[in-house]
């Protein structure tokens, strides 16, 4: 049975400001990394559907590092952006779907990410925790652009 994680986050930017930091290299080094012990190595973006981004992350604390790359399904700037992810290395080769919507918010933006596909409760856990690093790391990147 397929896991699948579910995380709001609500920035006080406007949705261009959020999508944009998913879809240009230059932020995406800025706060995709999972955790605080992990650096960003590699990030290239190419912002269109059938483009997508590839990251590669580490060396971490225990030398190794691992690699994401997307495939951008749909692609409707500050709305929404569903990408096929490929997780390899750091003892996983996963795949899944990621959808993220956009959605105004007052004078903000709340971003909803669901991530499904996820191949054990397990590996669901450890999406789950690299994510809220990320959405929270996000936070401090968008609002000192």
């Amino acid at each position: 049975m397929p896991h699948h994680v579910d995380l709001t986050h609500t920035y006080p930017v406007t949705p261009e400001r959020v999508f944009t930091a998913w879809t240009d290299a230059a932020t995406m080094r800025s706060w995709c990394c999972p955790d605080d012990e992990m650096t960003v190595s590699t990030c290239t973006v190419d912002a269109r559907v059938g483009g997508g981004y590839h990251v590669v992350f580490g060396p971490g604390p225990d030398g190794n590092g691992y690699t994401e790359t997307a495939t951008y399904r749909e692609l409707e700037p500050a709305r929404r952006l569903v990408m096929e992810l490929v997780l390899h290395g750091g003892g996983m080769d996963e795949r899944s779907v990621a959808t993220l919507t956009f959605t105004p918010d007052g004078a903000g933006t709340r971003l909803h990410l669901r991530n499904e596909g996820l191949s054990s409760a397990e590996v669901a856990r450890l999406h789950t925790q690299g994510w809220t690093h990320s959405l929270a790391t996000i936070a401090a990147v968008v609002a000192t652009e």
